[in-house]
């Protein structure tokens, strides 16, 4: 007697927190303002240090070009989809939630510059404001690349490395990776001008690795497009801060 064939049970659809993870819908949030950086990119360059760096290491690496770093994200992102096996089908809802949740991750962080006076509203930007355009697009690029170094790549390296590979416990190592790259993230920025070791100087760097906890924590349990939109929702906040007469 023939058996009768077992149908596998049809999977429930992903809900918004699930999806908004995914590599797809991550790439899709990301992808506008990688976009118009990169077309910021080639017409008058760029003073941020870590799309430089990428730069420099992808040529080094037989990879030259100007958006090379760009393309890597892209086929990083699209790799991961692939091998999810997910949906191609975009939803706009999600893409909506995931602006509104970074706007809500970025609050924690508007909220301390007014609890911690000796730091300024526009510690985490790009620097100061020479040209509203260009900083708008520095946020951009800052946003995304720094989350992608910081995040995605040391992180990824350190539980790669730590976890699969030594077989150590997965949760002290993703501590101690998120304390590391946060202090890396604040290490990163320039101190504009205060005296080494001042107080204000402390505030500045102890709000910048604040800042990188933050963002490392979004990007463990909602993933690298929010903590990205969170990172350009924050310094699109010190760059409109540091306008004259914003605040008036």
């Amino acid at each position: 007697m023939a058996r009768k064939k077992v149908q596998p049970a049809p999977q429930e659809p992903l809900g918004y927190f699930a999806l908004a993870r995914r590599p797809w819908h991550n790439l899709l949030f990301i992808l506008p303002p990688l976009v118009i950086f990169h077309i910021s990119l080639a017409i008058e360059g760029t003073d941020l240090l870590v799309p430089q760096l990428f730069q420099s290491v992808l040529g080094r690496l037989g990879a030259p070009g100007l958006h090379m770093p760009g393309v890597v994200i892209v086929a990083m992102l699209l790799f991961q989809h692939l091998r999810s096996k997910d949906s191609w089908q975009i939803s706009p809802l999600v893409l909506g939630g995931m602006l509104i949740e970074a706007a809500v991750w970025t609050l924690p962080l508007v909220a301390l510059t007014f609890l911690v006076p000796t730091v300024p509203a526009g510690a985490a930007a790009t620097g100061p404001v020479a040209g509203l355009g260009k900083s708008i697009l520095q946020a951009l690029g800052a946003g995304i690349y720094e989350e992608f170094l910081f995040r995605l790549v040391f992180l990824s390296v350190v539980m790669l490395v730590f976890v699969d590979l030594l077989d150590l416990p997965k949760k002290p190592i993703a501590i101690c990776g998120l304390i590391i790259s946060s202090l890396a993230f604040s290490l990163l920025h320039p101190g504009w001008g205060y005296d080494l070791f001042s107080a204000e100087f402390l505030s500045y760097f102890g709000f910048l690795a604040i800042a990188g906890l933050l963002w490392g924590t979004v990007f463990i349990y909602r993933g690298l497009g929010i903590a990205i939109g969170s990172h350009i929702l924050y310094d699109l906040y010190a760059i409109w801060v540091m306008l004259p007469g914003a605040t008036s």
